[in-house]
C-alpha cells in the first residue's frame, strides 16, 4: 500500500519585523496540516540574510516533511523596520514596567527615577 503525501497550502506570518540586529525568517502556518506536525518549510530569503532594515523577499517552495507536499510556491515581501517601540505597562499607580531590547526597568512617575531590574538575557 502506498500512501501519497497530503497537499497543503501555507501562508506567511510575521511579515513586519522590528530591527534588532539579528537574522530573521518569517513564520508560516498551514490550515491543511495536522496541528502536531511540523511541515519543516524551507524558507529562502532571496537577498540573503534578513538582518538590516529594509525589504526582503521570502519564498517557500518545498517542505522538509515528506508526509506533505506543497500545493504551490508562496512568495511574500517582508519588512524589517526601525526597532519596535518599547512596551510600557502599568504595574501600580506610581510605577511602570518598561521593556526595552529585552531588558527590564522600573520607572516611577512621582520621582522620575529609573531602576534597572534584571539583566538582559
Amino acid at each position: 500500500m502506498v500512501v501519497n503525501p497530503k497537499e497543503v497550502s501555507v501562508s506567511f506570518t510575521d511579515l513586519e519585523i522590528g530591527y534588532d540586529g539579528k537574522s530573521h525568517t518569517p513564520g508560516y502556518t498551514s490550515a491543511d496540516a495536522y496541528s502536531s506536525d511540523d511541515l519543516e518549510a524551507i524558507i529562502v530569503i532571496s537577498e540573503g540574510e534578513a538582518i538590516n532594515r529594509g525589504i526582503y523577499t521570502a519564498t517557500i517552495s518545498s517542505l522538509g516533511n515528506t508526509n506533505y507536499i506543497l500545493k504551490e510556491t508562496v512568495t511574500k515581501i517582508i519588512y524589517i523596520n526601525k526597532f519596535k517601540p518599547p512596551k510600557i505597562s502599568n504595574i501600580h499607580s506610581k510605577f511602570f514596567y518598561y521593556e526595552f531590547f529585552n531588558s527590564y526597568f522600573l520607572l516611577s512617575n512621582s520621582y522620575l527615577s529609573f531602576q534597572f531590574l534584571f539583566p538582559n538575557s
